[in-house]
């Protein structure tokens, strides 16, 4: 997962791999590129990794490969911030996964 910016766009690719499989990914456009942060397109990306993993039946490992470390940091502790509806999310969904 990767946050971009295009265009002066903020967009993320997510990208999934069976093992011995093809490559599959999604990417989802946020908006202009002023309204969001690194931090919060990055989230996201995660997010949608996430949502592509729970249409899989029959997996037992997972990676997520982060390269953010406040991301990383910030899902391990409690903490509010303008985004922490979304670490709630990231945590939520992979309760439920």
């Amino acid at each position: 997962m990767d946050g971009l910016g295009l265009d002066r766009k903020a967009g993320v690719v997510a990208v999934m791999q069976r093992e011995g499989g093809p490559l599959k990914g999604m990417w989802y456009q946020l908006g202009m590129l002023v309204g969001h942060t690194t931090y919060k397109v990055e989230i996201v990306g995660i997010l949608l990794g996430l949502y592509m993993i729970s249409f899989k039946k029959n997996v037992s490992t997972v990676r997520l490969t982060l390269d953010n470390q406040a991301i990383i940091a910030a899902l391990d502790m409690c903490k509010s911030g303008s985004v922490q509806y979304l670490t709630d999310e990231i945590l939520h969904q992979t309760q439920t996964l």
